[in-house]
């Protein structure tokens, strides 16, 4: 059995003991085992392809501003 399912859902405040030695120190966590907000990674609603399209688009057209400059130089 996993350990979230014997957790109920919630937020469960916890207290560490941590010692080293003579030195001994107390922690305070809060364990939230609720369920995770969905969120939708590609909320902007755009296909990848699109933006590979524009990122293609915008490196074909500083390219070219390169190109241009570089021949009005006469590098």
């Amino acid at each position: 059995m996993a350990v979230a399912a014997a957790i109920a859902p919630g937020k469960h405040p916890l207290t560490i003991s941590i010692e080293a030695g003579e030195t001994a120190d107390l922690l305070s966590a809060m364990l939230d085992t609720s369920q995770p907000v969905a969120t939708d990674v590609g909320a902007h609603g755009w296909s990848p392809w699109v933006v590979w399209i524009v990122a293609a688009l915008l490196l074909a057209a500083g390219s070219l501003l390169v190109y241009r400059r570089r021949k009005a130089r006469g590098i």
